[in-house]
């Protein structure tokens, strides 16, 4: 019934590491004449209609069994999309409870409320349904199957996880896969070569020669660190500042060195428009600071800075945005890596982080890299103390493992391919977040991923605001296999127009119609 109050808060634009509830809200208020819970029931048009409490890929989620004479049927919203079939992972991120006491952040928690769905569906089958009717996908008329092989499916999935995720270093004893001892992974620990700070927090310091620096990300206590730095004689100036990836864990305090030192600000080409202009993303932990970098990097770049040999590579890991550096300074090599990697694996367990599977997607990019440079030197992911290192053959594991369960995820999501699933910006508004005068022109660009095997015809119409008008309201292109297309919108706002407002985008795919599948925020401010 009030949906700007979702939108007004903005929770879901910065320093998001909670996704529930997701922004698939409404952009206009609909008056609710019933609220209804768990074993509430009610008639309609002689049918009786049971309510099951059904939290799943929403915390307020409900089954409704119908109950006509010929046996009952659960509509099962997303909790299911066919046997064995999920519509899409994402919305599975969720919390978790910790040995100690504590909790794990949706952020950290890769499908843990596939719990809660099966535990839902259980529910649904003990009413007996003869069909299970599901939001999207396909009616199921032996539930049992269906459900059996949704466990099945999903077991795969979280068990190939596990074996892999960075979760069991940093959450060791969370989950009975994850020992709380890390002793085996502590053996792949090793010492920073005596040119590296380990600084607190996610910065790192780079010393060349005559004691300038070069500052790895810049967060929290990281200006006032890097001055003791300096009044110790430890780094005579700070020189230059690069940043591994966008997280505000990573970045807070960017601006903040850069102004105190007129220090230069590198960055990748992977992330430099989402700091130059965060609002215009949807992604998680995004800091509102917009950054203005000096000097922009591309795959494979090298250049000597003070002594050491810098290489830049992108870096697709724990992010989308991510990169790496490699410094060299005579036998010694140290690859920072940002979050992508730990002691205990890879860095995958927030789906939102757009977190792609497949060859040459996401961390197998990163590990065929890693295997073209045969690289076996020291790793730095600033979370981690010191530094650490994986042999040849770890590498090639991890590779195998993320191979295995690109196999088992195209079992258990309920399209050609798994990224569709994974994805949450498979269909991305550009800006996500705009500024607007009222009476003016607004545009948007829509990306679109093909993620498929085959081209398919791709097209966006807008939903715009109640009163605006569409300019260019609908907008089709062909979109390549594992491609990206470009389809600009726009509308025209109302002369009146203020406050908050909210577009949407239905979006179909080849044979796929997809209502309301995506959604763009605009603030409009009178001009003064």
């Amino acid at each position: 019934e009030d949906p700007q109050s979702f939108w007004a808060g903005r929770a879901y634009l910065y320093h998001a590491y909670s996704y529930h509830p997701s922004t698939r809200v409404l952009s206009e208020p609909v008056k609710v004449e019933r609220g209804l819970s768990g074993g509430d029931t009610f008639e309609w048009r002689g049918v009786t209609i049971r309510c099951l409490a059904a939290p799943g890929p929403t915390s307020g989620g409900l089954v409704y069994i119908v109950d006509p004479p010929e046996g009952p049927v659960a509509f099962t919203g997303d909790l299911i999309a066919g046997p064995g079939k999920l519509w899409d992972l994402y919305s599975l991120q969720g919390p978790r409870a910790l040995p100690d006491g504590g909790s794990l952040m949706e952020y950290h928690g890769f499908l843990e409320r596939s719990a809660d769905v099966l535990a839902s569906l259980r529910a649904a089958l003990a009413c007996h349904p003869r069909a299970l009717v599901p939001s999207h996908g396909s009616i199921m008329r032996d539930p049992a199957a269906a459900l059996d092989e949704l466990d099945v499916n999903l077991r795969a999935v979280l068990q190939s996880y596990y074996r892999t995720s960075a979760g069991q270093w940093y959450f060791g004893g969370a989950r009975k896969e994850w020992p709380a001892e890390t002793a085996n992974l502590k053996t792949r620990c090793r010492p920073l070569p005596a040119w590296v700070i380990d600084t607190s927090g996610t910065t790192r310091v780079l010393v060349g020669e005559d004691g300038a620096a070069l500052v790895m990300d810049c967060a929290d206590q990281a200006p006032r660190v890097v001055g003791e730095l300096l009044s110790a004689g430890s780094i005579r100036k700070v020189e230059a500042l690069w940043t591994t990836h966008y997280h505000d864990d990573h970045v807070g305090q960017v601006a903040k060195l850069v102004r105190e030192h007129g220090c230069e600000l590198i960055a990748h080409g992977s992330m430099v428009d989402i700091l130059r202009r965060p609002s215009a993303y949807h992604m998680p932990c995004v800091d509102p600071t917009p950054l203005r970098p000096d000097r922009v990097t591309h795959d494979g770049d090298t250049w000597t800075w003070r002594g050491i040999t810098l290489t830049a590579y992108t870096f697709p890991g724990q992010t989308s945005f991510d990169a790496a550096l490699l410094a060299r300074k005579g036998e010694e090599s140290v690859l920072f890596v940002g979050d992508s990697l730990t002691p205990g694996g890879i860095d995958d367990y927030c789906a939102y982080n757009r977190n792609l599977v497949g060859p040459g997607r996401g961390f197998d990019y990163c590990l065929d890299l890693l295997g073209k440079l045969s690289f076996s030197g020291l790793m730095v992911n600033p979370h981690v103390r010191g530094a650490f290192a994986f042999t040849h053959a770890e590498l090639r594991d991890l590779r195998s493992e993320l191979a295995r369960r690109y196999a088992a995820l195209r079992k258990l999501v309920a399209w050609d391919e798994p990224n569709f699933a994974l994805d949450h910006q498979w269909v991305r508004p550009y800006p996500y977040w705009q500024a607007a005068a009222p009476g003016g022109e607004v545009t948007w660009e829509l990306h679109i991923t093909n993620y498929a095997s085959t081209p398919r015809e791709a097209t966006a119409t807008l939903r715009p605001p109640v009163g605006w008008t569409p300019l260019h309201g609908r907008a089709s292109s062909e979109a390549a296999a594992g491609r990206t297309i470009c389809l600009r919108l726009s509308a025209r706002q109302p002369k009146e127009a203020a406050g908050l407002h909210v577009a949407t985008f239905d979006i179909t795919l080849g044979d796929r119609l997809l209502p309301t599948f995506a959604e763009a925020v605009v603030e409009c401010h009178p001009r003064t």
